[in-house]
């Protein structure tokens, strides 16, 4: 899990914002986002934008520690160049493509316990088919 629900929740609610307006505003069920504010269930990248927009802040504030995009600060002191962006559509987008990596790991990780499973299925299988041959 990598959205710290409860964020959205105390976002939402220091906005005074009820849980089912916002269910309304981003075209979900007040108690899908119930689930996602306390943690069982978790928005895909769309969804967060929607979140985030609507409750003006962004994205990043609802990552888990680790998932924190890193500042769009760039210092090279040896060239003497220093960049800042504050576009807000490029930090959005590298928080969607951080977003998708984590999901394609995921993903990933269901994909091999499945195909484990799969492996032992076929090796009890096999087994059996020896011991049948063996009688």
């Amino acid at each position: 899990m990598y959205i710290q629900g409860y964020k959205i929740k105390k976002e939402r609610e220091k906005k005074g914002i009820k849980q089912l307006t916002l269910a309304e505003e981003i075209n979900v069920s007040q108690s899908w986002l119930s689930k996602v504010e306390s943690g069982l269930s978790e928005p895909n990248s769309d969804k967060l934008d929607e979140i985030a927009k609507y409750l003006k802040v962004p994205v990043q504030h609802f990552l888990k520690e680790g998932f924190v995009i890193e500042n769009q600060n760039v210092h090279d002191k040896a060239n003497g160049i220093f960049i800042e962006s504050e576009n807000n559509n490029l930090k959005d987008l590298i928080t969607k493509l951080n977003l998708l990596l984590i999901q394609k790991d995921n993903i990933i990780s269901i994909l091999q316990k499945e195909n484990e499973l799969l492996h032992e299925k076929i090796n009890r299988k096999n087994k059996k088919i020896e011991d049948l041959l063996k009688a």
